[in-house]
C-alpha cells in the first residue's frame, strides 16, 4: 500500500500543471498590460509636445505679426500708404 500512497496522482499533476500555467499566463498579460501603458504614455507625450510645438510656433509667428504691425503704426500718419 505505501507504493501507491507515494506515487503521485494524475489528477493532483494535472492540477498543479494548469495552475501554473494559469499563474504564467496572467503575468505575460499583466507585463504585456504594463509595455502597452508606458508605450501610451510615451505617444501622448509625443502628441502633446507636436502640439506644443505648434502652439508656440504660431504664437511667436502671431507676435511678429503685431510687432510689424506696432512699428507701422507709429508712421501711420506720416505714411498714409503703408496702411
Amino acid at each position: 500500500m505505501d507504493v501507491h500512497a507515494r506515487k503521485p496522482q494524475p489528477r493532483t499533476f494535472v492540477v498543479g500543471l494548469l495552475i501554473c500555467l494559469i499563474t504564467g499566463i496572467l503575468l505575460v498579460w499583466r507585463t504585456l498590460v504594463e509595455a502597452e501603458t508606458q508605450r501610451n504614455n510615451e505617444l501622448l507625450q509625443q502628441e502633446t509636445s507636436g502640439l506644443a510645438r505648434q502652439l508656440e510656433t504660431h504664437f511667436n509667428y502671431q507676435t511678429d505679426a503685431f510687432q510689424r504691425l506696432a512699428n507701422r503704426w507709429q508712421h501711420h500718419h506720416a505714411q498714409p500708404a503703408l496702411w
